[in-house]
């Protein structure tokens, strides 16, 4: 255990520390720069925020907005949207909210306008309207909505290449459709959405981040080099080489949790920690899972996380068979250019990309051994996966490693 906490200690060194702390300042950067660019806000009143504050102002009035979607709410929403100024100001700017345009019935609108517009609407202002008849009431509302979620997750299984679903598949997605509580709850989650969407833009970085860190761990030259003392007996030489694996797996979740965290708390600060307990669908209004905001959230993360260990097993068998940090890292680092070069396309072998387990882990379903699951429940297979053939790799590498050098 000491020596495992002793290997844990010196994966942070000063070039991990320095690649991760410079890492976290650009994320600062692209989040707070890009925040502060194009953003709008159209308030009740008329005034129109701009720039940073915008994100706030759309935060604090989406607060009229909370509660649960029955009948009485929908009544309410329909006659307060009607003679609202909002309503009047997308009349006359066509493109306000498909160019970086807040307001605080986007959250609701979007909702209710799903059984009409799905995939359909060109820019934000189309997904507004809600004169339509299955509002009626909302019942009406709901049975729509449910027949929509079901058409589209079959629509988008053929889209994205798997095979189409059997009779038998669809009947467990009207099922776990069917199951989602109800009425829905509401609440600006807006925090959570765009946490979600940057670690989708940064990740790839992040994992440069990590071949820069743990390239060196079993090189012969690096700044905390493989002892030769370690290795005199076979058995102290299989306990160094494996407490070296798990610590730099420990190292990089610990290098993931502090990235998700400071992400979090960015897009947090800006919007307010709103939304925790809201329905799924406040949030991801195509999401077919019967699960709060919150929950959903942290279950992404957790797909980032096996992504994070699954890339940084490969940087650990690399550093084992180069032995040589430079000659390491250039090729860990092309490794991971060349998967996230695969994310391009739409080829269904993305599903098994550790660099895609960060995303839609909770939005897709796949149909796992006859069942339908969450994507997320195929990444925890590949994920032990990837990191029990990379440590069976490292292990037997390890056992000739004076051979190899």
């Amino acid at each position: 255990m000491k020596s495992l906490y002793y290997e844990i200690k010196h994966c942070f060194n000063k070039v991990s520390i320095f690649a991760l702390l410079l890492f976290l300042l650009v994320v600062f950067l692209h989040s707070i720069i890009y925040l502060s660019i194009q953003w709008r806000t159209i308030l009740p009143d008329g005034t129109l925020v701009e720039g940073l504050s915008s994100h706030r102002a759309f935060s604090e009035a989406s607060k009229e907005l909370k509660g649960v979607l029955d009948d009485e709410y929908l009544q309410k929403l329909k006659k307060t949207y009607a003679s609202s100024y909002e309503k009047k100001y997308l009349d006359i700017d066509k493109g306000f909210l498909g160019t970086g345009g807040l307001m605080k019935y986007i959250n609701t609108n979007y909702l209710l306008n799903i059984p009409e517009s799905r995939f359909n609407a060109t820019n934000g202002n189309e997904y507004m309207q809600i004169d339509f008849p299955y509002l009626e009431n909302v019942d009406t509302f709901y049975a729509a909505y449910k027949e929509t979620l079901i058409e589209v997750e079959v629509q988008a299984r053929e889209a994205i290449g798997f095979r189409p679903y059997t009779d038998e598949e669809i009947k467990q997605i009207k099922d776990i459709v069917n199951n989602i509580q109800l009425p829905l709850r509401l609440d600006n989650t807006m925090w959570m959405s765009s946490t979600r969407n940057y670690l989708y833009l940064e990740y790839f970085i992040f994992t440069l981040v990590l071949c820069i860190s743990f390239s060196s761990i079993f090189s012969r030259d690096g700044i905390n080099p493989v002892s030769d003392i370690a290795l005199a007996s076979k058995q102290g030489k299989n306990k160094y080489i494996c407490s070296r694996f798990i610590a730099g797996l420990v190292a990089a979740a610990i290098m993931y949790l502090i990235y998700f965290v400071f992400l979090s708390l960015i897009h947090g600060s800006v919007y307010g920690f709103s939304g925790w307990n809201a329905s799924i669908q406040s949030k991801s209004n195509f999401n077919v899972l019967n699960m709060t905001a919150g929950k959903v959230f942290l279950l992404e993360c957790l797909g980032g996380l096996i992504g994070t260990l699954a890339v940084t097993s490969i940087v650990l068998l690399v550093s084992i068979i180069i032995k040589r940090t430079k000659a390491s890292l250039l090729v860990s680092a092309g490794l991971v250019y060349f998967l996230n070069n695969q994310l391009k396309g739409y080829s269904i072998l993305r599903f098994t990309n550790p660099l895609f387990f960060k995303t839609d882990s909770m939005e897709t379903l796949i149909s796992l051994f006859g069942r339908i699951v969450p994507y997320l429940v195929l990444i925890i297979l590949l994920g032990i996966l990837y990191i029990s053939i990379c440590f069976i790799l490292v292990r037997l590498l390890g056992k000739r490693y004076r051979w190899l050098k």
